[in-house]
């Protein structure tokens, strides 16, 4: 019984992706800009990272949850649609806020830019795309004194290649929750 849920699982799931790849292709703007067309919508990257920063602006998430959610549609327009070197580079500093400073000190801006370029070349050579992501589970550490002051956050990521469990290591950072870290276990097929 198991084995079959798992299964109409995974074909409801390839099922839903190639239903959405058959009704996108990728087009240009009026500036020249790399979109991705819909029957519903144009998705325009640059507006949605935009939108995305003004949101942490005006209200940086109260809850690691909410941190990691919003790391997952950063992820998701990463690893999903197209982007231009503004996109990419707009993207890294956002997300970098999300991060603490030993996080960000180790993994200087420059080279996470050069490795997101190699990673998204890689995954489009591949034909790899992230189809969902699933908060499935949150865990909050307090001190003696009730207060919070660590997290986990559990993740399912599924892409057209196979799924991928990430759990993100959150710290209370100054009286914000920032991600310090994760690990990443691939889901085995049955």
């Amino acid at each position: 019984m198991r084995k079959f849920i798992g299964v109409l699982l995974m074909v409801v799931v390839v099922g839903g992706f190639v239903w959405m790849t058959k009704e996108q292709m990728v087009g240009k703007d009026e500036n020249g800009k790399s979109i991705l067309k819909t029957s519903r919508k144009v998705y325009d990257a640059t507006a949605e990272i935009e939108k995305i920063s003004k949101q942490i602006e005006k209200e940086y998430p109260k809850r690691p949850e909410e941190v990691v959610e919003i790391h997952n549609k950063l992820m998701e327009i990463c690893y999903r649609y197209p982007m231009d070197e503004k996109d990419v580079e707009k993207y890294v500093k956002i997300i970098r806020q999300l991060y603490t400073n030993k996080f960000n000190e180790l993994n200087a801006e420059e080279a996470q830019i050069a490795a997101l370029n190699k990673e998204r070349q890689t995954m489009s050579s591949e034909k790899m795309e992230l189809v969902i992501s699933e908060i499935t589970g949150v865990y909050v550490a307090q001190n003696e004194k009730g207060e919070e002051i660590s997290a986990e956050v559990n993740v399912m990521y599924a892409t057209n290649l196979g799924g991928l469990s990430r759990t993100y290591l959150l710290t209370d950072e100054n009286g914000v929750w920032k991600i310090n870290g994760w690990e990443d276990n691939q889901i085995e097929e049955q």
